[in-house]
């Protein structure tokens, strides 16, 4: 194998020259202006990408003079230039190092990595190229003496990797891919003994027989989304600001197929635990996670569970988590108070407009009608509990310390709205309740007996009008299930 040091001491030797050849010229600054580094290298092959042809000579002679003090040097017949000027390549500026002509890429392409680069800068040529090394692969596994399900062996470990490879790499069009799948499946049709109209599901599709193939399209999209991760995750930041598109042309676009996948995981996890059939909110266990410890004595079998982030209640259900933890009691306050204050905004806007209504203009009348004779449409106000003209106040339990009317009753509970009249003696007490659907009726019977003691006190007071506990839609919904549609 040789020694293991000689590739470490080579790079970290190899690593001085380049930085002496880098302080002789700058590298070419992009769109988004960010410099592009002069030199690039992998192992001893060099690339270098400058603005002008007169930097490229100068930064050529200071290599040479820095391999020869190495005791390396450069062999221009393995090399290639590449000049391009407003756009188009151009053929007659040529380099030479050490007297010796760099040939053209015109001339001479070539593969790097796996990818061959020609004059014409395009992949155009790589679909019929990929095309034919399928096609002559395929031919040759044909032609072997091999039972089909060797013959499969070889095609999915010998070139299946090798088509991979420039698929990912080249911009090729999906349309393509898919006439190169379809001409392999039918080759794995025939080494199976399968009939032609057998679907690719039943060759490919995740089920009970599912069979160890690979499709050559759905490797090409996997392999393509593989790239746009790594040109945007690169830990090079050259790389990855450069912003690089993934071309897959327009049936399938590789970029589009990511950014919808990575909103689809964004909105299950803000979504969460959904509920499944026609069970109710909060019922069954809670979904098991990859958080949490193990249970007692279910560590082998790497059973989850999770625990509640506020008290440490094992495997909390939904009922918990919105009305049961104890540590969360700000936040179920939270969430009566918003409610409660936008009753009181409805409330002000009316008490508002009923003050201003004269007592006169709100009586509601009988119109009779005699016999025979057609009713007329009156435009009449709505019965409200609110009369009109009586100075209507109100105070709710929010923002301050709430404190109960002194002229209706002196008393220490604290309802959460509060309207009363002087002048009609008339009050209204309003509580209200967002309780857990399964408890709705508790928390109105406890409502309505806290507030007996300030009933009787306005009785005594000569006042009317008991207290009204407010309920929520869920409880109005459980008392009348016939309304529900």
């Amino acid at each position: 194998m040789g020694c293991s040091i000689s590739p470490i001491l080579f790079t970290a030797a190899f690593e001085i020259i380049l930085i002496g050849g880098k302080q002789m010229v700058r590298g070419v600054r992009n769109q988004s202006g960010q410099r592009l580094p002069a030199l690039r290298s992998y192992m001893d092959d060099v690339t270098t990408l400058l603005q002008t042809a007169a930097c490229t000579n100068r930064l050529l002679k200071r290599l040479e003079e820095l391999l020869i003090w190495a005791r390396i040097k450069i062999k221009p017949a393995k090399s290639l230039s590449l000049s391009i000027r407003k756009g188009a390549r151009s053929d007659n500026i040529s380099f030479s190092v050490d007297g010796a002509k760099i040939p053209l890429l015109v001339e001479q392409p070539v593969r790097s990595l796996g990818r061959l680069y020609t004059a014409d800068l395009s992949d155009k040529h790589m679909t019929s190229s990929i095309m034919t090394q399928l096609s002559e692969g395929l031919g040759k596994l044909d032609q072997s003496h091999l039972p089909g399900n060797l013959v499969i062996w070889c095609y999915q470990f010998t070139l299946y990797q090798r088509l991979m490879w420039p698929l990912k790499l080249s911009e090729i069009a999906s349309t393509a891919v898919l006439k190169m799948d379809s001409k392999a499946n039918n080759y794995i049709r025939k080494w199976l003994g399968l009939p032609r109209c057998l679907s690719n599901v039943a060759l490919f599709g995740r089920n009970t027989l599912q069979l160890p193939l690979r499709s050559l399209y759905l490797g090409y999209r996997q392999e393509k989304v593989r790239l746009v991760f790594e040109l945007r995750d690169s830990s090079d930041p050259f790389v990855q600001k450069a912003k690089a598109p993934v071309r897959t042309w327009r049936k399938w676009r590789a970029e589009q197929a990511v950014d919808q996948a990575i909103r689809q995981l964004k909105h299950q996890e803000i979504v969460g635990w959904l509920q499944t059939g026609r069970s109710r909110l909060g019922w069954g266990p809670a979904p098991q996670r990859r958080r949490g410890s193990l249970k007692e004595g279910e560590e082998g079998a790497g059973h989850l569970r999770t625990n509640c982030h506020l008290c440490d209640t094992q495997n909390p259900s939904l009922q918990h988590i919105l009305t049961g933890c104890k540590s969360a009691l700000t936040r179920y306050r939270w969430r009566h108070d918003q409610v409660l204050r936008k009753l009181a905004e409805v409330l002000e806007a009316r008490r508002l407009e009923v003050n201003k209504t004269s007592s006169s203009t709100s009586q509601l009348r009988i119109h009779f009608v005699r016999q025979g004779a057609e009713a007329q449409n009156i435009n009449q106000n709505e019965w409200s509990a609110l009369t009109p003209g009586c100075e209507w106040n109100m105070r709710v339990d929010l923002d301050q310390q709430f404190k109960f009317p002194v002229e209706i009753a002196t008393t220490s509970l604290r309802p959460d709205i509060v309207l009363w009249s002087t002048s009609s003696r008339t009050v209204i007490m309003a509580e209200l309740t967002v309780p857990w659907e399964e408890g709705t009726e508790q928390p109105s019977k406890g409502r309505r007996r806290s507030t007996v003691s300030c009933r009787r006190h306005v009785q005594k007071q000569g006042g009317r009008h008991p207290p009204t506990p407010w309920k929520s839609a869920a409880e109005v919904l459980l008392e009348n299930p016939s309304n529900v549609s």
